[in-house]
């Protein structure tokens, strides 16, 4: 074989190296993405709601100091942290668990459990931004029952990144998160 060929295949064989490593970073990111997404918004989310409300309900007493309890210092509250510890920190840096579940999962289960919204995710579609190592978009179809059995849908939007290999860094969401999150709020609100 002369030198030409040899260097060509070397050179093709390297992009077909190259190439599979790649898919598998996409593969492992985009696996992540899902599982996240799909938990998220699977509401509610009955064994994580069992934990919050009984934290709540620890909440009113005081510690040896004399100081009221937050959440995470409750019985259940630490349960309700290793429940999800256990169910989210593998697909998610530490930074954004702790973000993630501070300001959207414990939210949205919540709000779900409260108002007799059931959420399931009927679609979601995930992809890779041209350019952007770690950057996907995805659109999640959402199918909910309100209370009273009527049946609608919403689609929400959004970006997540994967700054490590299958673990996700970043998760931003549409206005219709929003709006979903609210309209089981208010629902709350007039019952309350």
């Amino acid at each position: 074989m002369d030198s030409k060929k040899l260097i060509l295949n070397y050179l093709v064989l390297l992009l077909g190296i190259v190439l599979a490593g790649c898919s598998k970073v996409d593969s492992n990111n985009m696996a992540s993405i899902e599982y996240v997404i799909t938990n998220m918004f699977t509401c509610p989310d009955e064994i994580l709601n069992e934990y919050l409300e009984k934290a709540i309900d620890e909440i009113p007493t005081k510690n040896e100091f004399g100081v009221y309890s937050v959440l995470s210092d409750t019985v259940h509250g630490k349960k309700l942290d290793e429940y999800l510890f256990d169910k989210y920190n593998k697909y998610t840096t530490d930074s954004t668990y702790k973000t993630f579940l501070s300001n959207w999962l414990k939210s949205l289960q919540f709000a779900s459990k409260n108002s007799g919204y059931k959420i399931n995710v009927s679609n979601l579609d995930i992809k890779k931004v041209e350019n952007f190592d770690t950057d996907y978009t995805f659109e999640v179809e959402l199918k909910y029952f309100t209370d009273d059995g009527t049946e609608k849908t919403k689609k929400i939007t959004g970006l997540a990144r994967c700054e490590e290999e299958g673990r996700l860094s970043y998760l931003k969401v549409n206005q219709t998160y929003y709006d979903l999150l609210n309209e089981m709020t208010e629902k709350i609100n007039k019952e309350g």
